[in-house]
């Protein structure tokens, strides 16, 4: 009698969620509001709630008679899934499950959206729809709704058909769980898990991953299928909400093309995911769920291309919304009505869907959590100066690798040495905006030891401990053997090239390597 969001994620080993999917909006068949109409035939109306009851006349008064019943229709969700995709075995020990959270009902039938206005006449039967009309605070409501709470749980491995649907809730516990909803597990909020990390610097420390330099490559947008509402049927009470597909404006669509528009922080870029229908039989029109979103707050518009036969169609463009409290922008349509084509669309040449979106932050840090190399929560990254990082090491070596330092974390860049101090509870880092040292590293070659971290500079071999740097070349450099290399008989055919300095040799290093035993 409701409407609800839906999402899943895969439940990593640890009991994380990663990877979670858009929020799917649930809409029941008949509408919400109903028809405008009042009935007072007695005949089911056409809504999720309608009210019937009996007048009377008392000569100078009406009231309602000794009986009303009212009328409310519930539905089930039926899911159909395939995670038995191939090569799904590979992936047991690092997924668990795949699991489905919903969130609370949206509000829609709330006792605030009532109608007060209940009808009157000399007809002794009257029946009408109890919502009279969504309010615009009650869409606000759904695009607030941040919170899923636990539903059920898919084994990886399972798969369930569009004509063998799983239905849901079908058990006693489905039920029960439902009733006692917000009293299950809340989702977590994704943390841009849909995109792809790269990065050109790596460490580990405290048994977390550290990446840094870091390219992201953006996610090309969720699978459309997500959005597509397939119920296609001639039924008086609709396919959604209410509205029928048959009204639906536009043609049959072969093809159709997602296209987001993201501010990557630097430049407007544009992102692509297709979708196929039947390529020489289409079989839909353009008939889509109220809330289509993409997974980061930066993205500011979608559009939407139709291909039928041979012909591109521009069909739809709206601007998207971040969401107040979601890793997501989203666009919901007025009135919870189901997205169609334009009434006028426009004819349009493919665009250029081949290119790769990427963002380079070469002075940015990201951190896993803890014993997780997969999962990277937005709260654990962190920028040092606007450098590129060239490596990072803590100031210990450590005794064994379950080992907790408290020691800093120093990340050599090209503007000088940043220290990242141990936080304490849920804060990985303290981050400081100040270099420890304006000592430039040359290389990306550094050596952790119990007395400092060694590195290269352009004056030499050097050591950093806290904020001190001390130069270690003196130390290391021998006193200069003059001989003639290339008179000795074992290098004869080879090439010298006499002159090379210890600062040119040093950016030639590929480790340094210490020993404690010497």
């Amino acid at each position: 009698f409701d409407a609800c969001l839906i999402r899943y994620a895969f439940r990593l080993y640890d009991g994380t969620l990663t990877k979670h999917s858009p929020p799917v909006f649930i809409m029941p068949v008949k509408p919400v509001t109903g028809d405008t109409s009042i009935s007072r035939t007695g005949e089911d109306k056409d809504s999720v709630k309608w009210v019937q009851y009996e007048i009377n006349n008392d000569g100078n008064r009406w009231y309602v008679a000794s009986w009303s019943r009212v009328h409310v229709y519930g539905y089930k969700m039926h899911m159909h899934y395939d995670f038995a995709f191939e090569g799904w075995q590979d992936w047991q020990d690092i997924i668990r499950s795949v699991d489905i959270f919903m969130s609370p009902p949206l509000g829609l039938s709330n006792i605030e959206n009532i109608r007060g206005d209940m009808p009157f006449d000399l007809d002794i039967l009257t029946s009408c729809n109890l919502v009279k009309e969504i309010k615009p605070e009650t869409l606000k409501e759904v695009s607030n709704t941040a919170t899923f709470y636990y539903m059920k749980s898919i084994p990886l491995g399972s798969s369930k058909s569009i004509l063998e649907p799983e239905v849901f809730p079908s058990t006693d516990s489905d039920v029960t769980r439902m009733e006692n909803l917000i009293y299950q597990e809340a989702m977590t909020d994704d943390n841009f898990s849909n995109h792809k990390y790269g990065a050109e610097v790596s460490y580990t420390y405290n048994n977390r991953l550290h990446i840094a330099n870091v390219k992201t490559t953006f996610f090309k947008g969720f699978n459309p299928d997500y959005f597509l509402w397939y119920n296609t049927s001639d039924i008086p009470d609709g396919n959604y909400n209410g509205y029928k597909y048959s009204d639906a404006h536009g043609q049959l669509w072969n093809n159709l093309l997602f296209e987001i528009e993201i501010n990557t922080g630097i430049t407007n870029e544009k992102l692509y995911r297709y979708v196929a229908n039947a390529p020489y039989f289409p079989v839909y029109k353009l008939f889509m769920s109220s809330f289509i979103s993409y997974p980061d707050t930066r993205a500011k518009r979608i559009t939407i291309y139709r291909q039928t036969g041979g012909q591109w169609y521009k069909v739809f463009t709206e601007p998207l919304e971040p969401h107040n409290f979601l890793n997501l922008a989203f666009f919901v349509n007025d009135g919870l009505k189901p997205v169609t084509e334009d009434s006028s669309p426009s004819t349009a040449v493919l665009p250029d869907t081949n290119t790769v979106v990427t963002l380079s932050e070469p002075n940015k840090i990201k951190v896993s959590a803890l014993n997780n190399p997969l999962l990277f929560p937005n709260i654990n990254t962190y920028q040092t100066g606007n450098g590129t990082i060239l490596a990072m090491a803590s100031n210990a070596m450590r005794i064994s690798e379950g080992q907790f330092g408290q020691y800093p974390l120093y990340i050599f860049t090209t503007q000088g040495i940043y220290s990242l101090d141990v936080g304490q509870g849920e804060v990985v880092y303290s981050n400081k905006s100040a270099p420890a040292s304006y000592e430039i590293p040359t290389t990306p070659i550094v050596a952790s030891t119990p007395f400092g971290v060694v590195f290269t500079s352009g004056r030499g071999v050097c050591i950093i401990s806290g904020q001190d740097v001390e130069l270690l070349t003196s130390q290391l450099q021998e006193e200069q053997k003059k001989f003639i290399i290339e008179s000795l008989p074992q290098m004869e055919g080879l090439m010298h090239t006499p002159g090379e300095t210890l600062t040119e040799y040093l950016r030639g290093l590929d480790n340094l390597i210490y020993d404690p035993y010497e």
